[in-house]
């Protein structure tokens, strides 16, 4: 994969409103680094390309990720704090749902659930990032 810019990346993931599977596959599957490039576009002005990269993200199951991801839990639009939380939740080897079960977790209330995961992400992140 070639080098590229967020806004090349974010053209080619979503075009008119829609998802370029193939691409996304070739992004969570890629052994190049490009986490960092991933996280930014989690504040694309986009919602899709953020719902996208979040997912991306969580299929990488990278921890490092985890600190982009929770800033995403902030973000205006319900879908990407879900694919946000679950792609931490991917990213930190927990089963779907158990950090949202383990610290009472709802999308709709943005502000508590990023309070609480980035308590979590205090006490574990340091043993997920050895």
């Amino acid at each position: 994969m070639p080098k590229w810019d967020t806004d090349t990346v974010a053209r080619q993931l979503v075009a008119d409103g829609r998802v370029n599977i193939a691409f996304q596959h070739e992004l969570e599957t890629t052994r190049q680094r490009i986490d960092t490039l991933l996280s930014k576009l989690l504040t694309h002005g986009n919602s899709l390309v953020r719902e996208v990269a979040a997912t991306i993200l969580g299929e990488r199951r990278k921890p490092n990720s985890i600190p982009a991801l929770i800033t995403a839990l902030a973000d205006k639009s319900q879908h990407v704090r879900w694919d946000a939380l679950v792609a931490i939740e991917k990213c930190a080897g927990l089963s779907p749902g158990e950090l949202s079960v383990v610290l009472g977790l709802t999308p709709t209330r943005p502000r508590i659930m990023k309070s609480r995961v980035e308590a979590w992400w205090k006490i574990v992140g340091s043993d997920l990032l050895a």
